[in-house]
């Protein structure tokens, strides 16, 4: 089974943990772009809890720059060296799907590609999650 949807608004890292009052807590930018992720996965999955093994695919896309906004510039996407990082920005997302499986270990496979928008594109986040079918063998160098 696959399911797909969009974050919407600029993708958002993971920020580095706060310390204050003996404790470490989760900045307040942070907790609310993981619950936008949250909402929007509750629409999509309608509380879907996975239990098997899965893959989770991000399409990153970032504001287009104003000095990629020329004639000569493409269209569509491109791809987008620049903060947030796709490591930090993969890690609020996962944690903002917490609730859609038991473990954080289940997901085994997945990739993060990080662009800019399409002329006239918004920024936001697509997600793909699909479950794993299991695997009948796995050897190294095997075709």
């Amino acid at each position: 089974m696959t399911w797909s949807f969009v974050v919407p608004g600029p993708p958002r890292g993971k920020g580095r943990p706060r310390f204050g009052a003996g404790h470490a807590y989760t900045d307040a930018k942070t907790v609310a772009y993981e619950r936008t992720v949250r909402d929007a996965a509750l629409l999509a999955m309608r509380g879907v809890v996975l239990e098997g093994p899965v893959a989770v695919d991000l399409l990153i896309v970032l504001p287009r720059p104003q000095r990629l906004h020329r004639r000569c510039d493409p269209d569509g996407f491109i791809w987008a060296p620049a903060r947030p990082d796709a490591d930090n920005v993969r890690k609020a997302c996962l944690d903002g799907l917490a609730r859609h499986w038991k473990d954080d270990a289940q997901v085994c496979a997945g990739a993060s590609r990080k662009v800019y928008a399409e002329r006239g594109g918004e920024p936001r986040v697509e997600v793909t999650i699909r479950e794993l079918a299991p695997l009948a063998a796995l050897a190294i160098g095997a075709p």
